[in-house]
């Protein structure tokens, strides 16, 4: 039987895939928009009917590598186009969880937030190599013990 460490990373990968599948799926959609371009032209193109091209990009049916490589050729892109600036999105889904981090911590009583403080500088890794010194504006080296 599984733990319920390896059921949670088994959650969480098929997680990170699908987030990639909406991620290609919404690029495919404004691609072909872009373009100006019906369902069923781009399914002429691809050779699918147009149905299975709305499958894709609502994402009820996921887009098989050689089908990709197809897709992209059909629109006039590189098979990166699909991927480029997932980073990107990654990037405001982190921000958005800064913003609620942040939100919740200046509502915390101050000996909670200096608690909180001390726990993220401890778990920290790797250790900072230079931290700034809030009072005197100038960085400071740390000498990790």
């Amino acid at each position: 039987m599984a733990s319920c460490a390896s059921k949670e990373e088994a959650r969480l990968a098929w997680s990170s895939s699908d987030d990639v599948d909406r991620y290609v799926c919404r690029q495919l959609r404004e691609r072909r928009i872009m373009l100006g371009l019906r369902l069923k032209e781009v399914a002429g193109l691809v050779g699918v009917t147009c149905q299975q091209i709305h499958k894709y990009e609502t994402g009820i049916h996921r887009i098989a590598a050689s089908r990709l490589f197809v897709i992209a050729h059909a629109l006039g892109v590189d098979i990166n186009y699909f991927f480029d600036d997932m980073h990107g999105e990654q990037a405001a889904k982190l921000q958005c969880a800064l913003r609620d981090l942040v939100r919740n911590f200046k509502s915390m009583p101050k000996r909670h937030q200096d608690e909180i403080s001390n726990l993220a500088r401890s778990l920290a890794y790797p250790p900072l190599a230079l931290v700034d010194d809030i009072d005197e504006g100038l960085p400071r080296k740390v000498v990790a013990g």
